[in-house]
């Protein structure tokens, strides 16, 4: 194992990113306090000049040039068997530090079963995302999203989900894969990344092993951090991709890690789900059109979100499954 030189590894995978990569870089100098820090930015073949102002206003980053986009996962890899830090974070390029570098590390130093630490993202707007979850996901808790039931159950019986009510530390069962920091040691232990996830996913797979191996994967709802959410899947140029994605994703972590019928049943899921909502949907615009003209048009995109999902369900969707390998 390559010895530690630095306190923290910031691994940054970038895609036609630079608008607010610099805004990221930017922070992370700032509130880097005492802490020794390198930052490894992996740029997987931008259009946008990326690799070009790095080299001039950024000599300091450790960068690698890939002549194609090979995924999230496998380029955090390459980042990852770079690093040479005690602790290594792996950072969306459209994450804006708040707080000082310390405040995410102190549960990883206090604990030594701590092997993952996820922080509270908050959008632009001043919303909470869904930084944690509690339980991985089933086929059984994707239907009650995909059907609005879990939204209605929160609201009956008034409990919160973590993200929004944790004010300390407390331990979930995956953190969201825009900001995760690892102990180095278990990052390298759990060979990092499953490159068979091109994107989304990977994250639940990789927290959904860690706590196989008996470590902890902690929130620490007292840390924030600015996410510009979708700041590089949205220059795809293709319509719905990260909608079908995520469930291509998700398909295989179901498959992998419960067995092919937990893989069927979750497809069957959001294709039921997906009928519901296009209905759904569907009655909406019909009522705009009649009663609220200004709003019908604001139907139109969720309306080609949720067929795309049932042409996935149904195997239509070829493009998804040829990015994922089995």
């Amino acid at each position: 194992m390559r010895e530690t030189e630095f306190d923290l590894s910031v691994c940054i995978v970038s895609w036609n990113s630079l608008d607010v990569l610099r805004d990221c870089l930017d922070s992370i100098y700032r509130h880097a306090g005492d802490f020794r820090v390198e930052i490894i930015v992996v740029d997987n073949a931008s259009g946008d000049g990326t690799q070009k102002a790095l080299r001039e206003e950024y000599p300091g980053v450790v960068m690698v040039e890939n002549g194609s986009n090979l995924g999230f996962g496998r380029a955090n890899n390459q980042a990852i068997a770079m690093s040479r830090g005690r602790y290594v974070a792996l950072l969306n390029p459209d994450i804006h530090l708040r707080g000082e570098i310390a405040d995410i590390l102190r549960p990883l130093e206090a604990d030594p079963l701590a092997g993952c630490v996820g922080c509270r993202l908050v959008e632009p707007g001043g919303g909470i995302q869904e930084s944690c979850h509690e339980e991985f996901p089933t086929p059984w808790s994707e239907f009650l999203e995909g059907m609005l039931m879990d939204r209605l159950w929160r609201r009956v019986s008034g409990k919160k989900p973590a993200h929004e009510t944790c004010v300390g530390v407390r331990e979930v069962s995956w953190v969201v894969g825009a900001c995760m920091v690892f102990r180095r040691e278990v990052l390298l232990d759990l060979g990092g990344f499953d490159e068979r996830y091109y994107i989304y996913g990977e994250d639940v797979d990789l927290c959904y092993r860690l706590r196989q191996r008996g470590y902890k994967v902690l929130f620490v709802g007292t840390v924030e951090m600015l996410h510009h959410h979708g700041a590089s899947s949205r220059k795809t140029g293709q319509k719905h991709f990260s909608s079908v994605m995520q469930r291509e994703s998700m398909y295989r972590f179901m498959t992998r890690h419960h067995g092919a019928l937990n893989g069927f049943l979750y497809r069957a899921a959001w294709m039921f789900c997906s009928v519901f909502r296009i209905f759904l949907l569907g009655f909406l615009y019909g009522l705009s059109a009649v009663f609220r003209k200004e709003k019908k048009e604001s139907y139109l995109f969720p309306l080609g979100k949720y067929l795309r999902i049932f042409n996935w369900g149904l195997g239509l969707e070829r493009w998804a499954k040829v990015r994922i390998a089995d």
